[in-house]
């Protein structure tokens, strides 16, 4: 009977709490960071007589 009994019990996992921000968010965020500072820095080094390789 007792064997019974242990296939009847549930167990109850509880969750680790929510994050506020989740890991694939600021993996987005710092992607997107990136990109805008890399490009800025590009149109940057474009702009300027030196290293404006396309003139």
């Amino acid at each position: 009977m007792s064997d019974v009994q242990l296939e009847d019990e549930k167990f109850i996992i509880q969750r680790p709490k929510k994050r506020p921000i989740e890991f694939t968010t600021v993996l987005i965020l710092y992607i997107l960071l990136g990109l805008g500072l890399g490009l800025t820095i590009h149109f940057i080094l474009l702009s300027t007589e030196t290293y404006n390789w396309l003139q």
